[in-house]
Order: structure tokens, then C-alpha cells, then sequence
């Protein structure tokens, strides 16, 4: 994990509430190491100080469970040393002093234990390949285990870093055997991998060609960059491979690359969008996509803290987690925030872009979580965990489910009592709960596991009510196993019954439903489990996911591929009955395709119709066309409910990306992007729209129009006080397609000064291009025209279709306007010279 960080994206927000609402399931995580100094131990250990060090961390666990905090990634291995009981590698020296020599007790495992006392899940955070940070080594402050000591040969030297050898086979079988240990020794939950693979800054093909060299002796033929690639990729796959078939498969296993995956040319190879920059393709030789491509991992928490990329690069990981089915939990972090720039504020844009019941965030790092603050709804200072409980984590949560680990195995505690404060009950091989406080106004029939009413996790078959609770409430509990699944609660003192199967009504008997269909069943359950497979035995799971109501979107799952049979099935369950599994129904898949333009046409007309596919009745649609490929800037965009649409003016020569997505009650579906390239043609030249003729007055809130010639890109419009336009006193703005305005003339600048009221200026437009060479080229200019300018404000009329109606696009700042079903809408407004506005408004054909 990087050292250095810079403020996370400021971003301005848009009327969003404080509280999101309260999520089924969320990973909340924070990262924790004694490594990084003002974490847990913050010294040595010894046996003078052991009762301290523990209480504070029974402490501060205390207070994690009641911010619901459910995750904590502590460090066991930073630099081939450990914090736990470790058969390979010694002890470091950041929790007993001297690198070699143990502590006074065990903090990993006192941490685990501690941890799940209190519901805390906790992950064993390892730095595969760093061995220490300078080029030499411990020396004489070595350990006897230490590699520089029992295997040199395994390490590589840099002036700065040394590292072990990705590319020697017995390096790459001690990571795996140093995650195996750890699993055996310790009731973990996860293992998370930092992102130290080969050296950070690059490593000189020097340093491993002996081994490289031997690699294509062998018959080998891939070049040195991909051969180390795919020694990370080895060494991952075996990890994952290890955790899968232990007898711990449960555990999740993330890696936490950098922020940018690779280089454009790579994300394009895995279906991707493109993206700007590469931080460890080829410097430290890392290939995330792979990992989540081939099913290596379950999560990946890239270290997102970069200022204005963070929307841009969530979204995109995002966009890789659902195409590989796997899941995404974001690293952020709470340095640089300033008083103006509040992380209340950057959590709720974080929040909006996280899938619901399938992402979280994890914060780098504990010293900075538990110790930073802001003022709260303009109160006083307030720490950020005490903050995000009252708006993001106002109730505990499970984590994610994993669909690709198949355990659909229903079970059911039983016996459960309360004795005084004392919860117990009879539990499973394994098991782990959730107890849940039931105000005794809730009737059973509407209890179904909601997470408002969750009270703890436990790992034990026992928990203590807490004494707000003692009384007016009920208390159920249900198994949670280390899957992350939840079955049928059961209260206390209750008898479980059978509760009856949901019959599946559609779609069902292998029909195609358009996008966007809704699953549908018919049950009495209070809560369902719909999971969605690629084989009739569900040995292959797509995706699942857990609802109130008996339907559910599409949306809700991964990508479906067009044409292929799947399966589905719902799981009823209710409170003190036996959950109950449906029969299967199959039905074949649909995805919203655009069919024109094909992908790749070229000669396209500069004004296409573009065609795609119906979704589900009742479906709106968005279409984006965009000169990038990852769409960070769109040349026009429409809002329909039609399938089609004829595109006004595209730019000749040039290559264009659409995409179309549509929106159902909430839920939406995006088309593969398509590119095409538009034709040949020489434009002609842009004309004047406003002002109509020469001479005539313009106001301050009015603007210069233009009529953009078929096939220019953009047009650049000059504003002077001279009819010569000198280029170093003119103003000058490029319009895009799709904008034929400048901004307002109260903005514009002549000579560096603004408009002088009554004084003449001229006004002129030049087009640009793409030629059939590639090559960019201009038109001619306009006709020239002049116009007076006015100070005050001028009464201005529009006429447009609804949806084109935009209070800003029209510089009518401050009218509302109510836009009918259909139709057109008129409005005519008055500026008046105190700043009052007058509107009228009339609906025409």
C-alpha cells in the first residue's frame, strides 16, 4: 500500500441525502497495520505490556462494532516478516521490537479472536514479494530464518528494494505456502493481497535473466514482460486454487492493485473501455484483468485516491466486476480532505456509484479513520466514524453474497432460549449467526430478516442481549454461514414449520423475454432468494440475489450473453419455517444490441439512424455518441422512447462510439459499445443565425448562434470590435456538435475587457474537419455580421420540443419550468433592469 496520497476528488453534488438508506449487505472495511506506526500495537509487545495493548484493542473494537464496521484487513506480512506465529518467515520487528524475536502474545490471532467476539470479520493482509526497503538487506539485525540468510539466491536487488524472485519456482510456492499456514493456524475470513509484486519504479531485465533465460531454453516464447506477467499470474491462480480446495473454501481472497489497471491497448483486449494511464502493467508487472477474468480472485479493492478520477475510475472497475462476475470494494482514504472539501460529501458520490448489496469501501488507513473529523450539519467537529454510522452505515450489514461459491445448503438453528440477558441456541458445524431484536410490535408475518432490526453477528452459538433491549423486543436468530449466505431465522421459543415452495410463472419454458423482463413467482414467503445458474444443477451460478417481493430485474445479475439458455430458481423463506427451493424454469437471454450502425461500418452518413433493439415494455432509452471510446465526453446524447433515431450532423472522417441504455422502473441495461466511421465530405461554410442581420441589438443574456455545416466537427466562432478580427483582442469559442450557442454575451471578452453597452461588434464562424487522409482542415469563414450590444437584458422567446427544454441551456437562470407529458412548451421571458423576472407560458401542438 502507497505512503502517498493527494485529496480525493472534490466533486460538486446535486441536492443528495445524507442517508442512503440501509443496505442488506456492505463490505466496510479498514486497513490496519503496525507497520505504518499509530495503528494497533503501536510498539513492541512484551509481557510488562501485554494487558494494555489488548485493552486498548478491545477498546477500539468496542467502538468499530458500534459503527458497524464488519471488516479489518490486518497486516500479517510486510516484508517476508509476520505479525502471527509464521512455520517460514520470522517475526517482525513491528510488534516485538527486534526482527526475529517474539512478542508477548500472539496479536494476530488475539485479533481474531477479539474481532469475532464481537462480529468483526478479519481478513490477513500480506505483501507477497517485498523483502525489505533498501537494496541490501537486514544484515547483522537479519533473523536465522531470514532469506537473505537460508536462500539468497531467491532475492532481487535494487539500489532502493530488495524483493524476492517472482520468477523462481520455489518463490512462488512459499507465498502459497505462507497464505496456507496462515489458513491452518487461524479462523480468518480473508486474505488480501498488497500490491508488491516485482519492484515499484520498474525492475532492469537484468535482474532476473538468469531465470528468464532458462524460461526460453525450455521452449518458452513469451517476451520477458508478459514472462513475468505471467509469474504473478501464476503465483495468484495457485493462491486461489489453494484457498478453493482447503478445508476453508469460504474464505474471500482480494488483491488491492493501483487505481489504473493497464494500458488502453489491454483493456480493450478484455472488452473494456479505454482508460488513461498504466501504474503496474509494465512497471511492477501486474495484470488485474486476468485475475478477474479467469476466476482467480473474488474482489479486487483498487487504491482509488487520486482527485478528480475517483467517479471515472469507480466506474470503470466497477464495469470490470460485473462483466467478470466478481465482486469490487474500492480503497479510499481521508488524507487532504479540507474544511471546504467535506468527505461527507465525497461518501455520498462513493455511495451512489457502488451496485447496492454488492460493493463497499475500504478505508486506508485505521489511524486516519479513527482519528480524523470534520464539523457535521454544521455542528461541531464529530469523528468520521461516528459520522458515517449516521448516514451510510446506519445498520449493520452482511457481506456480499459470493454466487460463484455455490453452497445453497438451507439450515436452520434450533432450540433457541433466552435466559435472563443469555441467547443461546443448538447451531451448525461451522457456524456463524445473526441475532436479530424484533420490537414486540412487529407481528412474525412481517418479519423478514430485515437488517434495521439485525442486533450482532456472533461466531458462537451464544450472545448476550444487549440491556437497552432486555425488554419490548423478540429475538430470532438465524444461520450466517462464512459464505456469507443467511437462512430462515427462528425465535425464541418457536416450533419450525415447512413453508411452501414459490411457483416460478415467468419466464419460464425456455422463451427469449426482451431486456429488462422482471423474474416472477408466486409464494408466501416474507423474503426470496433468487439465484441464477448456467447449468440445471446450479453448479455454475451467475448471480444471486435477495428481495422482499416475488419479482425481481434482470438488472439485478451480471451481463446475461444473447441466445444462451440459463436457469433459475427461488428459495422461500420466513421466520420459523424451513426455507423451501422452487423448481428450476430455464429461458433464454437478451442484452440490448445496437444493429445500426454495425461495429466497424465505415462510410456512414454524417447524419445516421441508428437502430437497437426493444427492451421490456415500457422502457425508455439514452442514446450516447461519444468521439472516446470511454464515453468521458459525449458529442450528443437523446433521451427516447422509440428504438430509433436519426442522428442530426456527425463530423466527416471520424470515427464515433455509441452505445444505448435502457431504463425500466429503476433498473437499466447498456449495449456493447459500438464504433463506426462516418464518410468523406468537404463541408461547406458555417452562417450566422444570430444575430439575423446586421445592426441589430443583442443583450447581455442573449448569445451569438450559428447554423453548424453538415460534416465539421466543430466550429469556431470570433467576436471583435473590429471587422478584421486581430487574433490577440478577439474572442474566441470552439462549439462542439450539438451546441450551436456561445456563452451569454455577459461573459464575452474583447480586448481582455467586456462588452461596452452600445458599442457595434462583429461576429464571424469558421468550420472544422477531418479529411480523408486524417488530416484536420478548416472551411472558410462566414459572412461577417455586426450587431449592437445592450447592458440590460432582453426579453427572449423559445420554442422547443419538452424534452429539449433546459432552463440552462436557454440562459433563462432562475425560471422554473413545468414540462407537460407532450407537446411543446413556450415561455417567453422578461429581465428586467432590477433583476425581477417575468414569465408567461403557453402549451402549443
Amino acid at each position: 500500500m502507497k505512503k502517498s496520497f493527494k485529496k480525493i476528488l472534490a466533486v460538486a453534488l446535486l441536492a443528495v441525502t445524507l442517508s442512503a438508506g440501509a443496505l442488506e449487505r456492505d463490505h466496510r472495511a479498514i486497513w490496519m497495520s503496525p507497520f505504518l506506526g499509530s495503528n494497533w500495537p503501536s510498539g513492541a509487545i512484551t509481557t510488562s505490556n501485554a494487558a494494555t495493548q489488548k485493552r486498548i484493542l478491545d477498546q477500539r473494537l468496542d467502538i468499530f462494532k458500534t459503527q458497524n464496521v464488519n471488516v479489518l484487513y490486518y497486516h500479517c506480512r510486510a516484508m517476508c516478516d509476520a505479525t502471527y506465529e509464521s512455520a517460514y518467515e520470522p517475526w517482525s520487528n513491528t510488534v516485538s521490537g527486534v526482527r526475529g524475536q517474539a512478542p508477548g502474545f500472539d496479536p494476530f490471532g488475539y485479533l481474531v479472536e477479539a474481532a469475532h467476539l464481537r462480529g468483526i470479520e478479519v481478513y490477513a493482509w500480506l505483501n507477497p514479494y517485498r523483502y525489505a526497503s533498501n537494496g541490501t538487506g537486514y544484515g547483522t539485525s537479519a533473523a536465522a530464518n531470514d532469506y537473505e540468510v537460508l536462500h539468497p539466491d531467491w532475492l532481487m536487488h535494487k539500489s532502493d528494494q530488495t524483493y524476492l524472485n517472482p520468477g523462481i519456482e520455489a518463490v512462488k510456492q512459499r507465498v502459497v505456502d505462507v497464505c496456507a499456514d496462515i489458513l491452518s493456524k487461524y479462523d480468518i475470513d480473508g486474505i488480501v493481497f498488497d500490491d508488491y509484486f516485482y519492484p515499484q519504479g520498474g525492475t532492469d531485465f537484468s535482474l532476473d535473466a538468469t531465470q528468464y533465460n532458462a524460461y526460453t531454453a525450455a521452449g518458452g516464447t513469451l517476451s520477458q514482460a508478459d514472462w513475468r506477467r505471467d509469474n504473478v499470474n501464476q503465483m495468484v491462480r495457485r493462491v486461489g486454487q489453494m484457498i478453493n480446495s482447503s478445508s476453508k473454501p469460504y474464505v474471500r481472497f482480494g488483491i488491492s492493485p493501483a487505481g489504473v489497471a493497464c494500458p488502453p491497448n489491454v483493456t480493450t483486449e478484455y472488452g473494456l473501455p479505454y482508460i488513461t494511464g498504466d501504474w503496474q502493467y509494465n512497471t511492477i508487472y501486474s495484470d488485474p484483468l486476468n485475475w478477474y477474468k479467469n476466476g482467480y480472485i473474488d474482489y479486487m479493492s483498487p487504491q482509488i485516491y487520486w482527485p478528480n478520477r475517483w467517479s471515472e475510475l469507480v466506474n470503470w472497475w466497477n464495469n470490470a466486476a460485473l462483466k467478470f462476475n466478481r465482486h469490487f470494494y474500492p480503497s479510499t482514504s481521508l488524507t487532504g480532505i479540507t474544511e471546504a472539501q467535506t468527505y461527507v460529501d465525497e461518501l455520498q458520490t462513493m455511495y451512489e456509484i457502488l451496485p447496492a448489496d454488492k460493493g463497499g469501501l475500504v478505508f486506508f488507513q485505521y489511524a486516519e479513520f479513527v482519528n480524523y473529523a470534520e464539523k457535521y450539519q454544521g455542528g461541531s467537529q464529530m469523528k468520521f466514524g461516528d459520522i458515517i454510522k449516521s448516514t451510510n452505515w446506519t445498520n449493520k450489514a452482511l457481506q456480499p453474497i459470493m454466487p460463484w461459491k455455490n453452497v445453497s445448503n438451507p439450515v436452520m438453528v434450533s432450540n433457541v432460549a433466552l435466559n435472563g440477558v443469555n441467547l443461546t441456541w443448538n447451531g451448525v458445524a461451522a457456524g456463524r449467526y445473526t441475532v436479530y431484536a424484533v420490537p414486540n410490535s412487529v407481528p412474525d408475518a412481517q418479519f423478514a430478516a430485515q437488517k434495521e432490526y439485525l442486533d450482532g453477528i456472533t461466531y458462537t452459538n451464544s450472545y448476550t442481549i444487549p440491556a437497552e433491549k432486555a425488554s419490548g423486543y423478540r429475538f430470532a436468530v438465524a444461520v450466517y454461514d462464512r459464505y456469507g449466505d443467511e437462512y430462515a431465522p427462528l425465535f425464541v421459543g418457536a416450533t419450525p414449520t415447512t413453508i411452501q415452495a414459490a411457483t416460478l410463472t415467468y419466464p419460464t419454458g425456455g422463451i427469449q423475454p426482451k431486456d429488462l423482463f422482471r423474474f416472477r413467482w408466486t409464494g408466501n414467503g416474507s423474503r426470496y432468494k433468487v439465484e441464477l445458474s448456467e447449468t440445471s444443477d446450479f453448479s455454475t451460478l451467475v448471480g444471486a440475489v435477495d428481495v422482499f417481493e416475488p419479482s425481481c430485474s434482470v438488472a439485478q445479475f451480471p451481463v446475461l450473453t444473447t441466445g444462451k439458455t440459463y436457469y433459475w430458481r427461488v428459495t422461500s423463506s420466513a421466520a420459523n419455517a424451513f426455507d423451501k427451493v422452487s423448481s428450476v424454469a430455464s429461458f433464454k437471454a437478451s442484452h440490448i444490441k445496437i444493429n445500426s450502425p454495425a461495429d466497424g461500418t465505415e462510410n456512414v452518413s454524417i447524419t445516421p439512424q441508428v437502430k437497437w433493439d426493444a427492451a421490456e415494455t415500457g422502457s425508455s432509452y439514452l442514446l450516447e455518441i461519444s468521439n472516446r471510446q470511454d464515453f468521458v465526453t459525449t458529442i450528443y446524447s437523446k433521451e427516447l422512447n422509440a428504438t430509433s433515431f436519426n442522428v442530426p450532423n456527425l463530423g466527416a472522417n471520424t470515427t464515433y462510439y455509441a452505445r444505448v441504455t435502457a431504463s425500466l422502473d429503476g433498473a437499466t441495461s447498456t449495449s456493447d459499445v459500438v464504433a463506426f466511421k462516418t464518410l468523406d465530405m468537404t463541408p461547406g461554410n458555417p452562417s450566422i443565425k444570430t444575430p439575423a442581420s446586421d445592426g441589430v441589438t443583442l443583450h447581455c443574456n442573449e448569445a451569438v448562434e450559428i447554423n453548424h455545416p453538415q460534416g465539421c466537427t466543430t466550429v469556431t466562432v470570433q467576436i471583435s470590435s473590429s471587422n478584421t478580427f486581430p487574433t490577440r483582442t478577439s474572442f474566441s469559442q470552439t462549439l462542439q456538435i450539438g451546441n450551436p450557442r456561445t456563452n451569454e454575451l455577459s461573459t464575452v471578452k474583447v480586448s481582455s475587457k467586456n462588452l461596452v453597452d452600445g458599442s457595434t461588434y462583429y461576429v464571424r464562424a469558421q468550420g472544422a474537419y477531418t479529411d480523408a487522409s486524417g488530416k484536420s482542415q478548416k472551411t472558410g469563414y462566414s459572412e461577417v455580421r455586426s450587431f449592437v450590444y445592450s447592458a440590460e437584458a432582453g426579453v427572449e422567446s423559445v420554442t422547443a420540443d419538452v424534452k429539449e427544454v433546459s432552463a440552462t441551456y436557454y440562459n433563462l437562470k432562475g425560471v422554473r419550468i413545468d414540462r407537460p407529458e407532450n407537446g411543446q412548451v413556450a415561455i417567453k421571458v422578461a429581465v428586467l433592469s432590477d433583476g425581477t423576472i417575468r414569465t408567461s407560458k403557453v402549451v402549443v401542438r
